[in-house]
């Protein structure tokens, strides 16, 4: 940008250049008017000069950036988008600061008075041309640019006079925790409230399966409790999080329909209920450390604990929301008794269970993920990286790589993959070997595009396309894999679950790259799961008998048009036993 800007400098400032002597159009402030031309667009002259010095010569095409300006003083926001607003403050800046308007825009150096002249300049244009910058998307007056500590402190006092009229509160965590260094603030916090956490996809670092609170995981795909937790809640607290489709499913008015909802995030637009799929009460502007830190500050004072406003007991509501963890594992006993392939959820449990407390764990996309966060128990100490929110097929391969890297010779990092995933990066097993990065790592071996096949065969009438076996087979693994000299193991026998814990631990324990080929055959069984774009997420399929569901509902049930929704075919209990 430095140099581009250079040459356009030299090239378009260097020399004397005027659309005439007289021209008035080059100025703004220019008080007199063009005998010849109404409109500055009608003069040829003109326009050469325009297209001779304007920005979009010499320069990148800034037109397509979002340019984000801001007046300090009064914490006013204008979001300039680049449709329909844009070419027109680009076309109307003065010559005599075309200069530090191209600095400005592509965030530059620009000294203080200069870049406040440019906003003056953005902010004349914008009343000239009649525009209402409150109706450009992003556009929140409410919203400032610097965190209000005292307008937290406000939104907290109504959070604490919330909690302590509630009776099945609940707090839903996000990656924001981590980016803002307050997991260990977190984990306090909890032990402060006493009431139950749910970590996204991305948070299931933070708040740990071996966590205290931990009430077990929610969304589309939520595994141990089948949201119960968090849709039964009459106050939920979410930090850190974006709120996506995969957590509050297709129904998204269904989501925590009876609680109150606090949303604290850095995020402005997110913030904003006009874009907010499902609207949250009370929107807090805040980094998350900020507001974890103010919260627990503000429970420490002996009243909050004892006396008149003392918070209620929420051991009760705690203890249910556990019991729906243990009594809704997505692991069950009969995926340990014996079949011919070993069943993914059972080895990936076994697997979370053999790995350190300090191990990091690198997961890929679709079916595989599903069964790792369904079936991986995350401890307090391990690090879990994976892409939700992109998903690009064979991450986790190049991810574990650059974990190794980064890692302590006493953590162990593995990779767990698809095979079509590893086909997409397979090329990288030379990068482990030119500098021998000691990854260990597994392919959930299934033959198939697993999450495809399994969308097309609930959605389609059972009809898949593409997926495989028919379409897509992948290769013989340990072949490719002893070409590069990389030692390999097999795991495809599901008759001897001890067996398969005694290959798990010789896997672990190895010293040095190593990748496992795990056989589940053409599984692609993702259970519990939503079903249906009327489904609210607590009523998961394979779905619950009418009087057990009913029994675990503290409010009132959804009740559907046209019947609960089924998958068009499944054989989930014919797998493995072929």
């Amino acid at each position: 940008v430095r140099n581009r800007l250079y040459n356009f400098k030299r090239n378009n400032f260097g020399r004397p250049d005027k659309p005439c002597d007289t021209c008035p159009f080059q100025d703004l402030n220019c008080p007199s008017e063009c005998e010849e031309y109404s409109n500055r667009l009608d003069c040829d002259l003109y326009k050469g000069w325009f297209d001779r010095n304007s920005t979009k010569k010499g320069l990148m095409n800034i037109s397509k950036l979002e340019i984000d300006t801001y007046d300090k003083e009064d914490n006013v926001a204008y979001i300039l988008d680049r449709k329909q607003l844009f070419n027109t403050v680009d076309q109307s800046i003065p010559i005599s600061y075309r200069e530090d308007w191209i600095r400005f825009v592509n965030r530059l150096r620009l000294p203080k008075p200069r870049r406040e002249k440019i906003v003056e300049l953005i902010r004349n244009i914008i009343e000239e041309k009649d525009i209402d910058e409150k109706t450009l998307l992003g556009y929140d007056v409410g919203l400032k640019t610097t965190y209000d500590v005292d307008a937290i402190n406000k939104q907290i006092d109504t959070y604490i006079e919330d909690l302590k009229n509630s009776e099945r509160p609940c707090l839903m965590i996000g990656g924001g925790v981590r980016l803002s260094g307050a997991v260990d603030e977190l984990l306090e916090l909890g032990r402060e409230l006493k009431i139950p956490m749910f970590p996204t996809w991305n948070a299931l670092d933070i708040v740990c399966s071996d966590y205290e609170y931990y009430g077990g995981r929610i969304g589309t795909y939520g595994g141990a409790g089948r949201n119960f937790g968090i849709q039964n809640s009459d106050l939920l607290l979410a930090i850190g999080s974006r709120i996506s489709g995969r957590i509050t499913g297709g129904n998204v008015h269904t989501f925590a329909r009876e609680a109150k909802k606090y949303m604290v995030d850095v995020d402005k637009a997110g913030l904003q209920k006009k874009l907010q799929q499902v609207p949250f009460e009370e929107c807090i502007y805040s980094d998350a450390k900020l507001f974890i830190n103010i919260l627990k500050n503000r429970l420490k004072p002996a009243w909050m604990r004892a006396g008149s406003g003392h918070l209620p007991n929420f051991d009760s509501w705690v203890d249910k929301v556990m019991d729906w963890k243990e009594k809704y594992d997505p692991v069950t006993e009969d995926m340990f008794k014996p079949r011919k392939y070993p069943h993914p959820y059972a080895f990936t449990r076994i697997l979370s269970e053999e790995m350190n407390d300090n191990d990091i764990f690198v997961a890929d996309c679709g079916g595989n993920i599903v069964v790792c966060n369904h079936a991986f128990e995350t401890k307090v100490g391990q690090r879990y990286f994976t892409n939700n929110g992109n998903s690009p097929m064979g991450f986790s391969f190049a991810g574990a790589i650059g974990a190794a890297l980064a890692a302590d010779e006493s953590q162990n990092v593995v990779c767990v993959i698809g095979d079509g995933g590893f086909n997409m990066n397979i090329q990288e097993l030379q990068t482990i070997v030119n500098y021998q990065i000691p990854v260990k790592t597994i392919i959930l071996n299934n033959h198939i595009y697993g999450i495809t096949k399994a969308f097309q065969e609930t959605n389609f009438e059972g009809r898949s396309e593409a997926c495989g076996p028919i379409g897509y087979n992948p290769p013989n693994f340990v072949d490719i894999i002893d070409a590069y000299k990389i030692p390999t193991m097999v795991v495809d026998d599901g008759s001897d679950y001890d067996k398969v814990r005694r290959q798990i631990r010789e896997f672990l324990d190895y010293d040095g790259p190593i990748v496992l080929n795990f056989n589940c055959y053409e599984y692609h069984t993702y259970d519990p799961k939503i079903v249906g774009w009327e489904t609210p997420i607590e009523d998961m399929y394979p779905y619950l008998d009418e009087e057990e569901f009913n029994s675990n509902m503290h409010i009132e049930p959804i009740k559907y048009q046209n019947g609960r929704f089924y998958p068009s075919n499944t054989n989930d209990e014919k797998w493995g036993n072929d």
